[in-house]
C-alpha cells in the first residue's frame, strides 16, 4: 500500500506541475533549476489532496465505521492493525508538501510575493492541523531545515495549535495586501488565485481548529464565532461553490484517490453504522450517492471488523474520477457554527438554523440538486429540528456532521472530542498496539521516527495512549 500510494502521488504531481503556466516567476535567473513558486504551490496542493484521500481519509473513516475492510490493508485497519502504515501520511506530508510549502513561504517572502506567501501559510496550517490530529505532538519549530537539523524535536500539541492559528492570521494579513503581480493565477489549482476565497477559507479553518479544543479551552466556542464573524458580518466560506477543495481530472493519473482505490483494489465496503443512518426513515437523499446497492439490490453495511464483500460499496459521488477531495467546506462551516452556538447557549435558535443550512448544503452538493425541493425540505426539517436538552442537541448536530463529512478525516477528530455518534469497537481489534481492543484515539509515532530520530517521543507505540492534549 505504501509503495502504491507513493507511485500514485508521484504520477499525480507530475501531472499537476506539468499543466501549470509558470510565467516569469523563476526567482533566480542564475539558478534555473530552482523550484518556482507556481510549481511549489501546484505540487503541494495536489499531494495534500491525494494523500488526504488515499491515506488519511481511508484509514480514519475505517476507525469511524463509515467503511469496513474486506481484504488487504483495509481489513487490517478495520481491526486496528495500523503500525505498518501509520507513518505513510507523516512521511508524505513532511517530505513533500510541508517541506515545499516551507520553501515557498521563504522564497515568496524574499521576493515580496504576498499572495503566494499567504496561501502557503494557510496550506501549511492545514497540513499541521492534519498531522497533529493524527499524531499529537509533531515537529514544527525545528522542522524543514534539511541536513542542518535532520532530527527536529516534536513540539507539544498545545504549541502546534498556537502555531496553526498564527499561520492563519499571518496568511490572512498577507493576502489582504496582495495584488495581481505577487499572487498566483491558474497555478493555484484550488481557487485560481482568488484572494477573497482564500481569506474566507482561512477564517473557517481558524474556527475548525478552535473547536478542536472544546474539551480544554473554555473559550473555544466563542473563538469559533469570532473567527466566522466580524461582529455580525459572516466572513467564513459562504457557499458550497467556494469550498476549499481540490478538483481532480479524468485522466488515469489525474483521477481522485477514491476512484483509483475502487478501480485498483476495491477492498472497502460501507460500514453498518453509516448505512443504517442513511436508511433511517425518511431515507437520506444522499443514500444512492454515498452507497451502491449490495448484491441483493438493497443497501447494507458491514459490522466493524467483519467486512463482507456482498455489502454495499462506496457510491458514485466519491468514486467518480473528477470528484474533488475537500479540505474544508461551507457545510462544515455551518456545522461548526451550530455546535459552537449550542456550547454557548443550548437554546440558541441560530444553532438550529445553522444545522439546517449545513444539511441543505451537503444534500444539494452531493445530489447535485437533483432531488425535488419539497423532499429535501421535509428531510431537513426531520433531521435538522433540534429537540431535547443540550446533550441531545449536540448529538443531533454531530450525527448529521458525521454523515455529511463522509470520507473526510475530520469525522475522527469529531468523534474523539465529542463522542457522537456512539460506536462499538471492532471485532478482533485487540493487538499489540491496542491491547484493550478499543477504537483508536491516535496513531503511533511513525516507526521511522522512533528508530532514527532521537528527539521523537519515547512512549510505547499505541493507538490509545498518551491521549492528545485536546482528548483528555
Amino acid at each position: 500500500m505504501k509503495r502504491l500510494t507513493t507511485l500514485l502521488i508521484s504520477g499525480f504531481v507530475l501531472c499537476c506541475v506539468s499543466s501549470c503556466d509558470y510565467g516569469d516567476l523563476n526567482l533566480n535567473p542564475n539558478l534555473p533549476s530552482k523550484a518556482t513558486l507556481p510549481s511549489l504551490l501546484a505540487g503541494s496542493e495536489g499531494v495534500i489532496a491525494f494523500s488526504v484521500g488515499a491515506d488519511v481519509g481511508q484509514m480514519t473513516n475505517t476507525f469511524t465505521q463509515h467503511l469496513s475492510g474486506i481484504v488487504l490493508q483495509a481489513a487490517a485497519w478495520d481491526r486496528y492493525n495500523v503500525d505498518a502504515e501509520a507513518g505513510t501520511a507523516f512521511n508524505t506530508f513532511y517530505a513533500g508538501p510541508m517541506q515545499d510549502l516551507s520553501t515557498l513561504i521563504r522564497q515568496a517572502n524574499e521576493n515580496q510575493a504576498n499572495g503566494y506567501e499567504g496561501i502557503g501559510k494557510i496550506l501549511l496550517a492545514y497540513c499541521l492541523g492534519t498531522m497533529t490530529s493524527l499524531y499529537g505532538d509533531v515537529p514544527y519549530s525545528e522542522a524543514f531545515q534539511g541536513a542542518i537539523n535532520p532530527y527536529p524535536k516534536f513540539d507539544s500539541q498545545a504549541d502546534i495549535y498556537t502555531g496553526i492559528q498564527l499561520l492563519l492570521d499571518e496568511g490572512v494579513a498577507l493576502l489582504k495586501t496582495a495584488g495581481p503581480s505577487n499572487s498566483p493565477g491558474n497555478d493555484d489549482l484550488i481557487y485560481k488565485g482568488n484572494v477573497s476565497k482564500w481569506i474566507a477559507a482561512a477564517y473557517t479553518l481558524k474556527a475548525r481548529y478552535a473547536l478542536h479544543l472544546s474539551k480544554t479551552d473554555s473559550e473555544a466556542a466563542a473563538k469559533v464565532l469570532a473567527a466566522l464573524y466580524d461582529g455580525t458580518t459572516y466572513r467564513g466560506i459562504a457557499s458550497s461553490a467556494n469550498d476549499l477543495e481540490f478538483v481532480f481530472g479524468s485522466g488515469t493519473s489525474e483521477s481522485n484517490p477514491w476512484f483509483q482505490l475502487v478501480q485498483q483494489r476495491n477492498d472497502f465496503r460501507l460500514g453498518k453504522q453509516f448505512v443504517d443512518l442513511l436508511k433511517a426513515v425518511p431515507a437520506d437523499p444522499r443514500l444512492q450517492a454515498f452507497a451502491k446497492p449490495d448484491a441483493s439490490g438493497t443497501f447494507s453495511g458491514s459490522a466493524p471488523g467483519q467486512g463482507q464483500a456482498a455489502d454495499s460499496q462506496i457510491g458514485p459521488y466519491y468514486t467518480t474520477a473528477t470528484t474533488p477531495v475537500p479540505f474544508i467546506t461551507y457545510a462544515e462551516a455551518k456545522f461548526i457554527e451550530a455546535e459552537a452556538r449550542l456550547r454557548l447557549n443550548g437554546q440558541d435558535a441560530e444553532a438550529g438554523k445553522a444545522l439546517q443550512e449545513a444539511i441543505r448544503a451537503s444534500v444539494d452538493k452531493v445530489t447535485k440538486s437533483t432531488i425535488p425541493a419539497g423532499e429535501v425540505a421535509a428531510f431537513i426539517v426531520n433531521r435538522g429540528t433540534l429537540t431535547g436538552d443540550v446533550t441531545n442537541r449536540l448529538r443531533q448536530v454531530m450525527t448529521q456532521k458525521y454523515i455529511a463529512l463522509f470520507t473526510q478525516p475530520e469525522v475522527w477528530t469529531d468523534w474523539r472530542r465529542a463522542g457522537f455518534p456512539a460506536l462499538q469497537p471492532s471485532f478482533g481489534g485487540t493487538n499489540g498496539l491496542n491491547p484493550d481492543g478499543q477504537i483508536p484515539r491516535r496513531l503511533p509515532v511513525p516507526l521511522g521516527e522512533r528508530l532514527n530520530n532521537p528527539n521523537a517521543p519515547k512512549e510505547t507505540p499505541s493507538v490509545q495512549a498518551p491521549r492528545f492534549y485536546w482528548d483528555k
